[in-house]
């Protein structure tokens, strides 16, 4: 199964609201992993790099209702990547 990995901007000062936004979405089983990455002294300031990692088979899915629910916070593109394994 391929696994998915979104990677955008989001103000530090939303953080807050958008990880309720998150939680309210209740997606159990199917919610992805949600990452903040720790280097940001390289980014720009007063924002986070997050990063969404799908790997359930109702990928699709939930990634659609995420990306709804987030809308309002991200600053700039939403950049996917998609992943597949190299051994099974």
């Amino acid at each position: 199964m391929d696994e998915l990995y979104l990677y955008y901007k989001v103000r530090t000062d939303d953080v807050g609201a958008a990880l309720a936004a998150f939680d309210a979405l209740r997606l159990g089983a199917a919610a992805p992993r949600l990452l903040c990455r720790q280097d940001e002294a390289q980014g720009s300031p007063g924002m986070q790099t997050w990063m969404e990692i799908y790997s359930s088979s109702d990928q699709t899915a939930a990634e659609a209702q995420v990306a709804a629910a987030l809308r309002p916070f991200i600053q700039g593109a939403r950049h996917l990547e998609r992943f597949k394994p190299l051994l099974k």
